[in-house]
């Protein structure tokens, strides 16, 4: 017997039956099925023009800064200090209120885990954060001598060329240039250098191009919360460059300061602690080595932004010399990415 329901007018229709409802129900759930990917991917890709958006704006306010100031800023200079480019920047970036809090008298001990510069470094900044990335995190270092401190994550490093640092190489690291097949790849010129080095670059010193010529990439953040991974506090002598000694999103390891390889909370960032790297790259030494790779959340590549001003999406593929060359300030080579 047909299923009907009776019409006021003497009138019926015809109702659906289980099956067809079933069949509804699997037909929207198979377009849910192959929209969702679209939706998700387009999602992906707001969100890395985003970050690419913030790569662009960090580069412009690195020219704003040398306007101002003739040259660059200073990559990193005295430990645990907070001179820093991602602080000297933050006037720039519409961060002059909390840059106007810290205290920069170093000789008085007021370094970045000591307040004011601890309470202002708290603070998560839009410019310096990355919407594909966790976004929450805080890295928490609870042995001496911030003693339990907790500072806001964030996503980009400066260009510091592409050998690895190291305490005694910070101040004016190798002038050659290996061609190949080289473990002690050394630089010609990086725009920003180590601790210590009182180097600051002017737009001169880029004789390769400043479109060829690499400023700025990204890192991640640990995905744990209150994380002893420094990678992402780049309002830190230790973790504020990246070199280009392997290429972006590398599965070889970062070469951080001990204790801050936290390799539970970063799976997708491997890495050795200095108390064990220096050997790897020259055994018997004592020196510490860091290494910091150019990383991201986004699928296939990192954001870079150029000397010139301006960014692009640079593949994991690219060829490694390519990617060291776009390091160098001076290396002489011509390339084409």
């Amino acid at each position: 017997m047909k299923n009907t329901i009776k019409m006021e007018r003497g009138g019926s229709v015809r109702a659906f039956t289980l099956v067809e409802l079933l069949v509804v129900i699997a037909i929207i759930g198979i377009l849910i099925a192959l929209l969702l990917p679209a939706v998700q991917a387009a999602r992906a890709a707001a969100r890395r023009m985003a970050c690419s958006n913030n790569t662009k704006q960090i580069v412009l306010a690195m020219h704003n800064y040398m306007d101002a100031h003739k040259t660059f800023p200073q990559g990193a200079m005295l430990d645990a200090s907070v001179y820093l480019w991602s602080v000297a920047l933050m006037p720039f970036l519409e961060q002059g209120s909390a840059y106007g809090e810290l205290d920069f008298n170093y000789t008085a001990g007021k370094v970045y885990y000591n307040d004011p510069n601890r309470s202002v470094l708290r603070e998560r900044f839009t410019p310096y954060t990355c919407p594909s990335d966790t976004n929450r995190r805080m890295y928490s270092w609870s042995g001496s001598p911030s003693g339990g401190a907790t500072f806001s994550l964030h996503n980009y490093l400066a260009c510091s060329g592409n050998t690895v640092n190291s305490s005694a190489a910070y101040n004016g690291w190798g002038p050659q240039w290996p061609e190949t097949g080289d473990d002690y790849v050394q630089h010609k010129g990086a725009i920003f250098r180590g601790r210590s080095s009182g180097f600051w670059s002017k737009l001169d010193d880029i004789t390769d191009g400043s479109s060829n010529t690499m400023a700025v990439s990204e890192t991640i953040q640990a995905r744990q919360e209150n994380t002893n991974d420094h990678r992402g506090f780049i309002f830190y002598t230790h973790a504020t460059l990246f070199t280009a000694y392997d290429p972006p999103n590398t599965l070889n390891p970062d070469y951080i300061i001990d204790p801050s390889c936290d390799q539970a909370s970063n799976l997708d960032a491997p890495c050795i602690p200095d108390a064990v790297n220096s050997t790897l790259i020259n055994p018997g030494s004592t020196l510490r080595v860091y290494k910091l790779s150019a990383r991201s959340r986004h699928t296939g590549g990192v954001n870079v932004g150029l000397a010139d001003g301006s960014c692009t999406f640079v593949s994991n593929t690219i060829n490694l010399d390519t990617w060291r060359i776009l390091s160098s300030t001076y290396s002489g080579k011509s390339i084409n990415f």
